[in-house]
């Protein structure tokens, strides 16, 4: 996996990552998180090509 970027804003992430399989097609892939006031991950949402 190759991370491409992160964007980061007060309790919210986004990560966008290529992954690429050894086999199959290279897939690029965006994270989001959002955290509550301890750094804990409170939602995950991941949408990938």
């Amino acid at each position: 996996m190759e991370l491409v970027m992160v964007a980061i804003a007060d309790h919210h992430a986004a990560f966008h990552f290529r992954a690429t399989p050894a086999e199959g097609p290279t897939r690029e892939v965006i994270d989001t998180m959002t955290f509550d006031d301890q750094a804990m991950i409170t939602s995950m949402h991941a949408y990938a090509s």
